[in-house]
């Protein structure tokens, strides 16, 4: 039996994947009660509201890096590969300067809208929270990019901990700390606190990434940023639809229904977001890897081990939907009474999830083989997709329709990588045949 175990997982980095999995849980378990937390202080009404801006800050500042945070894991891990120190410094200061200077210009675009469209009846503190959110995106998208740079070295524990573990633990720290110091909780306390959070932990994993790098101050560094632009924008539409999907309904439900409505809806996406650690945690792990084994040519090893990786993230996202489907009335019920109603769309969300992961970690696959030219027009398609049914079902059915629309849009770019896969390289990665 032994045996059989370790010719299964055999070529993979599973210390890598146990790590960043334990770590994800560790974080998620402390994000879900921090939202637990802030939907019982904030009341369904007002963490509607900060649902509403954070989705924002979320969607900005993953495509503010302009599709570096993906291209940086590839880059830094060919780069290493290949021993070319110079061109590693290069790309580490253009990770840094590019988000900060595109986040500025999104947070200010972002702001300009909000105030152009603000409702005269508006919250009046919402013109606080407003800017708060616009300046969480540039560091959001340094955050991002700095991830993509740090998986690219294997560095897992600096990739992942701090926008999944660090960040939601001193957004509920800072919260409390404020809740006690006041007396209150409000969408300006929250925002204030992720902001506040942003700038600790992109400023340690910055800090930290420059220090692991010891590269000599004399050393020139090769810096090429039309070529790393080159690859990085078609890979933004990849990493685009994917923020889309997340982030999306969302925004557009908080168009079309009253801000109850979003925070359950909220609260819904963040408990199937459960369902989705495998997937994501372990198609991360496999992307620096399969980027090296292609840059070798070993093709045969690539598919052998990509296929190993699907399983694995099948078997535990199924396990976790079929939790879900037990206990997520209870994980509804710990954000307070209003928030069952959501428990549908819950489900219609988890279970797209589960099947998505059939296809394997296929996107990133297709992301380290050079196919990003490809994948973008495929990815164009899903986005345009995603956004038209996201506006013709969240009017007629709200929280059911963004659900709906977010599973159907996942599933039909899910079925679409595959083939493109299949056609562009001959590889599945996927569950089960064909071989």
């Amino acid at each position: 039996m032994r045996k059989r175990i370790n010719a299964l997982f055999s070529g993979m980095d599973l210390r890598g994947v146990i790590a960043t999995l334990a770590m994800r849980f560790a974080g998620a378990g402390v994000g879900f009660f921090g939202h637990v937390a802030y939907a019982r202080l904030l009341g369904q009404t007002h963490y509607g509201l900060y649902a509403g801006l954070w989705a924002w800050v979320v969607l900005l500042g993953m495509l503010a890096p302009l599709g570096l945070a993906m291209a940086n894991t590839r880059l830094a891990a060919q780069f290493l590969e290949k021993k070319q120190a110079g061109h590693l410094k290069g790309l580490f200061s253009f990770a840094v300067l590019m988000p900060l200077i595109s986040g500025a210009i999104f947070g200010a675009a972002f702001a300009a809208f909000e105030f152009a469209t603000m409702q005269a009846d508006a919250p009046v503190n919402m013109t606080v929270a407003l800017v708060l959110a616009a300046v969480s995106i540039p560091l959001f998208a340094l955050g991002e990019s700095m991830r993509g740079f740090a998986r690219g070295h294997g560095l897992t524990l600096l990739a992942y901990a701090p926008a999944f573990l660090w960040r939601p633990l001193l957004i509920l720290v800072f919260a409390l700390v404020a809740f006690a110091y006041l007396g209150q909780a409000t969408v300006n306390v929250l925002m204030a606190a992720s902001l506040l959070t942003l700038v600790a932990t992109v400023l340690v994993q910055a800090g930290l990434l420059r220090r692991h790098l010891d590269l000599p101050a004399r050393l020139p560094a090769v810096r090429t940023p039309g070529a790393w632009l080159g690859i990085a924008l078609p890979l933004l539409l990849m990493d685009g639809y994917f923020i889309l999907a997340a982030n999306t309904d969302v925004i557009v439900l908080r168009h079309f229904a009253p801000a109850e409505d979003v925070g359950a809806y909220y609260a819904a996406t963040r408990i199937a977001a459960l369902v989705n650690f495998f997937p994501l945690m372990i198609g991360a792990q496999a992307a620096p890897q399969m980027a090296r084994l292609w840059t070798r040519g070993e093709r045969e090893l690539l598919i052998r081990i990509g296929r190993r990786y699907a399983w694995l993230a099948f078997l535990g996202t199924a396990t976790a939907f079929t939790g879900l489907v037990w206990l997520g009335d209870i994980a509804l019920a710990l954000f307070g009474r209003g928030f069952a109603v959501a428990r549908p769309a819950m489900l219609i969300l988890a279970g797209g999830i589960a099947l998505q992961a059939l296809s394997g970690p296929v996107r990133y696959l297709l992301a380290m083989c050079g196919q990003e030219r490809a994948m973008a027009m495929v990815m164009s398609g899903a986005a345009i997709l995603n956004v038209a049914l996201n506006l013709v079902l969240i009017p007629a059915f709200g929280m059911l329709g963004a659900a709906g629309a977010t599973t159907l849009s996942n599933l039909a770019l899910a079925a679409a990588l595959a083939c493109l896969a299949w056609r562009r390289l001959k590889i599945w990665v996927g569950v089960g045949p064909p071989m």
